[in-house]
């Protein structure tokens, strides 16, 4: 059976044949054409094989780009992969200690900037607030531009008390006297602060010195001109030190200063490949991961932590393989406990463990962006968040105006203490991480030191030592001798840089 009817090119509701105006909107139907469906005796409705055939070739188009999408996401994946293990291996198996890389980095290279063995800025000590001024140490301040002061965190042992201005210049002090043991200008300038070990000093300078000098004479040891440009600190683990530029990664051997391997850590363009062969390899630019590392290289047991300004990369320090990627933004400061390592960004903080599994096409590169753009697009999935074990939210906001700069946390076997430039103190669970206690002074503070007595540290000019568990102020004592910048505890004694001019000890 046949009927005709027609359609409204408005709306596509069907009329009768002998319909002059559409009942839903009114459209003048007079002059449209009629059409015909087929009806059989069960009312089933037979298109017409114009319309099949459309219906069909519909159907195909869609199952064609169906298969071609799916397709190339096989594509994607398999040869990624396969490129990956070929060709995008971030390292190559890394140099391991020697007969002649024999000195560790001990809880003796205590206080550095990271703390040594027993966790970031942690002395494990009994600790009273020492009421006596014993000797002050007046800073010969130099100008560089608009800067002016330390360059470095204050550092020292027994003997000599460590530190660097802004022009370059490096000084030691007496720990017992405040007296100047010695002075030296280096070649570069120093933007992180060195480790010590024993009677050593070891940093790396922004002209691409790498240099071990005596601590208690100045004497030169050793220098090692890796003609690169470094702006973050060092790390030393089983006799060796690592140290990443702008643009490479070095191992070097502590004993004699020999580069025991190096690489670029990053892939030319074309026309970089060009200007390369222009001007030589010296002048040419280099990429450094796509960017440029914002923190220390940080280097114990099975890890390597390299830190970018947006991903944490950690690598099998024995293998070279890159074994995962954590994306975070305004990377600070990063700590290796056990088989952990800790983040600590404007941001966020995290703790994730050496087992977690990254995503492998976090290691191809363009591969996260190219899938980012399709996840955009709507033709991906979002993309996983890698594995981890926790992530604590440290910032107010994700505008860069109100995310909080970090300073060194302090770390112990529960607790990670973590300061903000705005005075805000957290005390974080380190297994959880979850928020024990804040505490907002609502102005500066200094880096805090971790003592068994308490958390002791500088709030404007008092001295405050804070109960851990409860982040209840214990003592409290103003040194009437201006603002405190920063401190350190070395022995029984508290050192500390006031308004940036001078070095006072406490007893």
């Amino acid at each position: 059976m046949n009927n005709h009817y027609k359609l409204c090119p408005k709306c596509s509701t069907e009329a009768q044949e002998e319909s002059l105006i559409c009942r839903k909107c009114l459209y003048n139907l007079r002059s449209e054409p009629l059409l015909s469906k087929d009806i059989n005796d069960t009312n089933q409705i037979f298109v017409d094989s114009n319309t099949r055939l459309e219906n069909q070739t519909s159907y195909l188009k869609r199952r064609l780009i169906s298969i071609v999408l799916i397709s190339i996401y096989a594509i994607i994946f398999i040869f990624g992969n396969i490129i990956y293990i070929q060709k995008y291996r971030l390292l190559p198996a890394l140099p391991v200690g020697s007969t002649q890389t024999q000195i560790n980095n001990t809880n003796l290279a205590w206080p550095t900037e990271y703390g040594g063995t027993l966790g970031v800025r942690n002395t494990t000590q009994n600790f009273t607030i020492p009421s006596k001024i014993t000797w002050a140490h007046t800073l010969d301040l130099p100008a560089l531009y608009d800067m002016k002061g330390l360059s470095t965190n204050l550092i020292g042992n027994e003997k000599y008390i460590f530190y660097g201005l802004v022009n370059g210049q490096i000084q030691v002090i007496s720990t017992e006297t405040g007296a100047l043991v010695w002075s030296k200008k280096i070649s570069g300038l120093l933007d992180s602060t060195p480790i010590i070990i024993d009677n050593r000093l070891f940093f790396a300078q922004r002209d691409g010195t790498i240099s071990s000098i005596e601590l208690s004479t100045g004497r030169v040891l050793w220098e090692n001109n890796a003609e690169e440009v470094f702006l973050t600190g060092i790390d030393i683990v089983d006799g060796m030190l690592y140290a990443n530029s702008l643009y490479s990664i070095f191992v070097i051997d502590i004993q004699n200063g020999e580069t025991l391997w190096s690489k670029k850590l990053g892939k030319n363009s074309f026309l970089e490949s060009i200007m390369s062969k222009i001007f030589g390899s010296s002048n040419a630019p280099v990429k450094s991961l796509g960017e440029y590392p914002a923190t220390a290289v940080s280097a114990k047991g099975e890890m390597l932590i390299l830190g970018t300004t947006s991903a944490v990369k950690n690598i099998d320090r024995q293998t070279g393989e890159l074994r995962h990627v954590h994306r975070t933004s305004w990377l600070e400061h990063t700590y290796i406990e056990n088989d952990t390592f800790f983040t600590f960004s404007k941001n966020e903080i995290a703790s994730i463990n050496i087992n977690a599994q990254g995503r492998w096409w976090d290691k191809v590169p363009v591969l996260r962006g190219l899938w980012g753009q399709l996840t955009i697009w709507g033709m991906a999935p979002p993309i996983p968040r890698d594995e981890n074990n926790w992530i604590l939210s440290a910032g107010k906001g994700n505008l860069r105006s109100n995310i909080i700069h970090l300073k060194m946390p302090a770390i112990n076997k529960q607790t990670i203490f973590s300061v903000h430039y705005d005075g805000t103190i957290k005390a974080i669970d380190k297994e959880t991480g979850i928020l024990n206690w804040e505490k907002d002074y609502n102005t500066e503070v200094t880096d805090p030191i971790i003592t068994k007595s308490g958390l002791v540290m500088g709030i404007d000019g008092d001295l405050v030592l804070i109960d851990m568990s409860s982040g209840n102020e214990k003592e409290k004592m103003a040194i009437k001798n201006g603002f405190i910048n920063q401190m350190t505890i070395i022995g029984d004694s508290l050192f500390a840089v006031m308004d940036d001019e001078r070095i006072i000890r406490l007893d």
